[in-house]
């Protein structure tokens, strides 16, 4: 039985310097991110999402969104043994017309993972 399922969120914001090179070009990450993550949750399942979006500067104190980053995913946990699915995309955000970034991709993964520690 999956029993009660406890739904709780965070919200952050951040600063942030990084450059991902793909087959030899180099994208720079935006210096500001805004991440809100979701859950529903019990002890044997955790159902989540986590939403990011990269924030480049036109002027010291206007910044529009440049770039998403989308992950949702599924963990069902039973004693040592969880398995998990997760999908992740990476999209360019257009603000007015403009791109201001290239990266984009994304993978989707099932893992099985066995642990010596019991939560």
């Amino acid at each position: 039985m999956i029993g009660t399922m406890l739904l709780w969120f965070s919200l952050s914001f951040g600063m942030q310097q990084g450059i991902t090179t793909v087959d030899n070009n180099q994208f720079e990450h935006a210096p500001m991110y805004l991440e809100i993550e979701t859950h529903a949750e019990n002890d044997y399942i955790d159902i989540y999402a986590i939403y990011k979006n990269e924030l480049t500067a036109i002027d010291l104190l206007h910044y529009i969104p440049s770039q998403d980053y989308y992950k949702v995913g599924a963990t069902a946990k039973y004693k040592n043994f969880a398995l998990n699915i997760e999908h992740e995309c990476v999209h360019p955000v257009v603000t007015n017309g403009v791109t201001p970034s290239t990266l984009y991709g994304g993978y989707t993964k099932f893992e099985v993972t066995l642990s010596s520690k019991k939560d």
